[in-house]
């Protein structure tokens, strides 16, 4: 038996949304890449064309935008780097009391 991500109910409720809109004007910005295959999904089975009469943008660069059609765009972010930089600066300031600031990672969109 085949473990689904998300429950079916989730499934039916972003396609029952995105056909309750009359008409949408403004791109759908998912907090994560698996929400936007989703929105994808409900898109294709409702005949809108991606991304001429929806723009869809996921986070996390996950290897499933590529694998379906049209790709899909993500905000790609160093988490590991991130998560690097954060526990060094949590070490030095436990073995020393100096804190280090951080800084803002770069972050990028992947089409």
């Amino acid at each position: 038996m085949r473990t689904r991500l998300y429950d079916e109910s989730l499934h039916e409720w972003v396609y029952d949304y995105l056909n309750s809109q009359s008409s949408i004007n403004r791109p759908i910005f998912c907090a994560d890449d698996r929400f936007a295959v989703l929105f994808h999904n409900a898109a294709l089975r409702l005949g809108l064309k991606i991304p001429e009469d929806l723009a869809i943008l996921g986070i996390n660069d996950y290897p499933i935008c590529d694998m379906v059609y049209p790709t899909l765009s993500s905000i790609q972010i160093p988490i590991v780097d991130d998560g690097r930089r954060c526990l060094d600066a949590l070490i030095t300031k436990v073995q020393t009391g100096k804190e280090i600031e951080l800084l803002n990672s770069p972050v990028r969109v992947v089409t």
